[in-house]
């Protein structure tokens, strides 16, 4: 293995990092390619004016681009997104509070070019992009879909080869090259009365999207010559409570729900379409706790969930099995559950082959970052910190993982 081999291995072994970067503001969201070749992410500061920024790195910590153009807004990044592949990204949160304007920026990640700044009604809770970027959809006070367009045009430049004189035409004195211009541009909106839309998921190639948000209302939208067409609806019976967050297998075959109120709902798109009806509702903790967050496998057969409360105890993160049985029937089987040192936040990623589960704790204190074994929960390490830590991120190889948190430090590790 060599020297630099094992003192990587001490360090994953320990969870220090390897290595980390400071942004100044917290660290609300962070999003990271399927390679793990790209983290993009952005500053935040809640209930706050201020100057913020959306940063670029690569696996290495070298930052690739920053964009400092975000002059007094209100609280800053909220969340992010990037594409599968690392080319595209997107950042959202609030302008400002007294137009209750939100922003959604999208960019390309080799440059830093801006291809994208609209404002949707109220702050960006969501967001999603397709495994090339060719399709963007943010929620808020309604659900916005972007598709990347290409668009060729001549630019006519001097030819250098003639010199000009009056025995050649004009036209030859110039020679046309041709540019591409890219930028996303929204095809369709979705804006029920007296709902907003709180989190959304995609599926890979952009066609399934899936979003939830107030009333504890899911819907399912098919991207149908680039509109968002509403194929089903489900409205949990909590009815008060928001739908916390959603997840999508990549196929579009599966999607999990995380209520505020203490379950997590599974949903297979096919029986949807039949019965309108999850395939099964699942009960994280009976005290009505907060399950932040859920993350289906990319094959859909386990759901991990985040909660504020684990089986009468403190927070933690469990696993649950899609467990399939006769007639097409599913149920969730309980595999294990992990008690987290503090209550854990939003921050939650399994890998491709659902071998590491990672997250974040900290809720209102000093955090940890964890990363488990998805098949027995089992601790691999943990690395403290003295702020809460909010999101997390995984590779699709589960070689690179990348946080942050209150302490504006965007951390990796190389597993």
């Amino acid at each position: 293995m060599g020297l630099l081999g094992s003192l990587i291995s001490i360090q994953a072994a320990n969870g220090a990092p390897d290595w980390n970067k400071s942004l100044g503001n917290s660290i609300n969201w962070l999003s990271m390619s399927g390679d793990g070749n790209v983290i993009f992410t952005g500053t935040f500061a809640f209930t706050n004016w201020g100057n913020f920024t959306v940063a670029s790195f690569n696996k290495s910590g070298t930052m690739l681009w920053q964009d400092n153009d975000f002059t007094n807004f209100y609280e800053g990044v909220n969340w992010t997104g990037i594409s599968r592949d690392g080319q595209y990204a997107a950042a959202g949160g609030w302008v400002a509070t007294a137009t209750h304007q939100g922003f959604l920026r999208a960019y390309a990640t080799g440059t830093g070019a801006r291809l994208l700044d609209d404002r949707p009604p109220g702050r960006v809770e969501g967001i999603a992009l397709s495994t090339n970027g060719t399709w963007l959809v943010s929620a808020s006070e309604d659900l916005r879909l972007y598709q990347l367009r290409f668009l060729r045009f001549p630019i006519l430049v001097w030819n250098s080869k003639i010199v000009p004189n009056i025995h050649v035409p004009w036209w030859n004195w110039l020679i046309p090259i041709w540019k591409t211009c890219i930028f996303y541009t929204p095809t369709s909106t979705n804006a029920p009365s007296g709902d907003t839309f709180h989190t959304v998921a995609m599926s890979g190639d952009g066609h399934w999207i899936v979003a939830g948000g107030s009333a504890g209302k899911v819907r399912l939208f098919e991207n149908q010559s680039n509109t968002l067409v509403l194929t089903e609806l489900w409205q949990t019976n909590a009815s008060t409570y928001y739908a916390q967050f959603v997840d999508m297998t990549p196929d579009g075959n599966w999607f999990a729900v995380a209520y505020l109120d203490g379950h997590v709902e599974m949903f297979n798109r096919a029986s949807f379409a039949s019965t309108d009806k999850p395939v099964w509702d699942y009960t994280v903790n009976t005290t009505g706790k907060k399950v932040w967050s859920v993350h289906v496998a990319t094959n859909g057969t386990e759901v991990a969930a985040a909660s504020l409360e684990l089986g009468g105890s403190g927070g933690g993160i469990c696993m649950i099995q899609n467990k399939a049985g006769s007639g097409g029937t599913y149920t969730p089987n309980l595999l294990w559950n992990f008690p987290t040192i503090k209550g854990p936040n939003p921050g939650l990623g399994m890998d491709d082959n659902n071998q590491y589960v990672v997250g974040a704790d900290g809720y209102n204190s000093a955090g940890h970052f964890y990363l488990l074994n998805a098949v027995t929960g089992a601790q691999i390490w943990d690395y403290a910190t003295s702020t809460m830590n909010w999101p997390i991120a995984i590779s699709g190889d589960g070689h690179s993982i990348a946080g942050g948190g209150d302490s504006g430090i965007v951390y990796h590790w190389q597993n």
